[in-house]
């Protein structure tokens, strides 16, 4: 199948991965280790897709979209900071695949994005004031 919900047979072989940690028709739990796991291939430079086949996952049966969602949930999540022990992935990947100045240029990139959008509140709040305070006054 590999699209959309999984079918009972497709659910008891994924039940079987070490790296399930829960399994329904509608979604797959992976274990955090298998997330780190995934950081540290991918920081690789691994193609999502090989990953999931090398933890013995069959690329067939959980759909190219789903294996891309999951990566890129897990790449958010390691560039925030919030996927598991930060410090530590980051002492595990070797210096040469996660320099310092490229993991300070994500976080930057990612205070520049908030900063951005709370500019942006900021200036929608204060047209939304505006306009209140014209109908007040009219």
């Amino acid at each position: 199948m590999g699209r959309g919900r999984l079918n009972k047979e497709e659910v008891s072989i994924l039940e079987k991965n070490p790296y399930v940690v829960s399994v329904s028709e509608d979604r797959v739990v992976y274990s955090d280790e298998f997330k780190q796991r995934f950081m540290r291939e991918y920081l690789k430079g691994k193609k999502p897709k090989q990953i999931f086949q090398d933890a013995g996952f069959d690329p067939k049966i959980l759909g190219s979209k789903r294996i891309e969602r999951a990566g890129a949930r897990w790449r958010e999540s390691f560039a925030s900071g919030t996927l598991g022990d930060y410090q530590d992935m980051i002492m595990k990947c070797n210096k040469k695949l996660l320099p310092p100045d490229r993991v300070i240029r994500a976080q930057n990139q990612q205070i520049d994005k908030l900063q951005m959008r709370i500019k942006n509140l900021q200036e929608e709040n204060e047209q939304l004031r505006s306009r209140l305070s014209e109908r007040q006054n009219a």
